[in-house]
């Protein structure tokens, strides 16, 4: 049920422009500000906890703009998942960096095209596999029935979709094997064991070792890239620039670093338009689970 009225909505959605599209998506935004729920308070905690020196009053417009961003990016799938390749093609306004893709290409290695979950990340794959072999990686929804829309929705530019699961990083291995690209969100909490914990923002967070294997076992070059939302509905700016070098380190948490750090570069650019509400920093060094307030509900439930 939940999925039809889905699919319905973003296809109602679709016929208007990105402009009103993103209209909408902003008014989404700024109720999720105005009436508690989840997605604010898991804002409020992450950027308490990475931005800790940051006075209040900045950290409040910070959350409220991220909230905002969060509502156009829900809504934008309505033209991500219906409209034309090429009539997204044409949203990308501006594009910064391309000659580093150029240059990671030519090494005939493959490529690994690492954009976290800031900006407009669904377009990133659509815009990339548009011009290159691109198999990216994907972890399936929670709800099962949303799986076949988001793989066929990521799928319909040319690209491939791989599973987080044995069999996607096969796959993964094979086409960089091949001298293809593969397409990756960095910032995914991994399962426990295939990750290690590194700073991120001040923060000690748990990083996927995957990223840093495949690039090591490769050697093929890595490219760090953010699709921005323009303001007004103008369309997207991509931004491309080299991966750290460290990477390519063997000793895992160096390589984890590195990611981290390249996350926090793009996150400097366009900090709103971060995924503030993904408990990334849910795991702690000690074994146990950062709660983003569930403890402090406990305590009023049993009070």
């Amino acid at each position: 049920m939940k999925v039809r009225l889905l699919r319905s909505t973003l296809r109602v959605l679709s016929r208007f422009d990105l402009p009103f599209i993103h209209r909408l998506g902003a008014g989404l935004g700024r109720a999720l500000w105005l009436v508690p729920n989840r997605l604010r308070t898991v804002t409020e905690v992450n950027l308490a906890l990475c931005y800790p020196r940051q006075p209040a009053a900045e950290r409040r417009a910070l959350a409220r703009g991220s909230l905002i961003e969060t509502g156009k990016s829900l809504a934008e799938l309505a033209a991500l998942w219906h409209w034309a390749p090429e009539r997204l093609d044409a949203l990308v306004r501006e594009v910064e960096g391309w000659e580093h893709v150029e240059r990671a290409l030519a090494a005939g290695r493959g490529m690994l095209v690492v954009t976290p979950h800031i900006g407009c990340w669904e377009l990133v794959g659509l815009y990339f596999s548009r011009r290159m072999d691109l198999t990216v990686m994907y972890r399936p929804p929670r709800e099962a029935a949303l799986g076949p829309l988001m793989v066929a929705a990521r799928e319909r530019a040319g690209a491939r979709a791989a599973a987080t699961d044995a069999r996607g990083v096969r796959t993964l291995y094979r086409a960089l094997a091949a001298g293809n690209v593969i397409g990756m969100l960095p910032d995914q909490e991994p399962r426990h064991g295939a990750g290690v914990f590194a700073p991120f923002l001040g923060m000690e967070a748990y990083t996927m070792a995957l990223l840093g294997r495949l690039a090591r076992k490769s050697r093929a070059p890595a490219v760090n890239v953010l699709m921005e939302r323009l303001p007004a509905g103008r369309g997207f700016r991509l931004f491309v620039e080299p991966y750290p070098e460290g990477l390519y380190s063997a000793d895992e948490r160096e390589s984890a670093l590195a990611i981290n750090q390249a996350v926090e570069r793009l996150i400097r650019i366009a900090p709103a338009q971060y995924m503030w509400n993904y408990k990334r920093l849910r795991r702690v060094p000690d074994g146990g689970k950062r709660r983003y307030g569930r403890r402090k509900r406990r305590r009023a439930a049993t009070g």
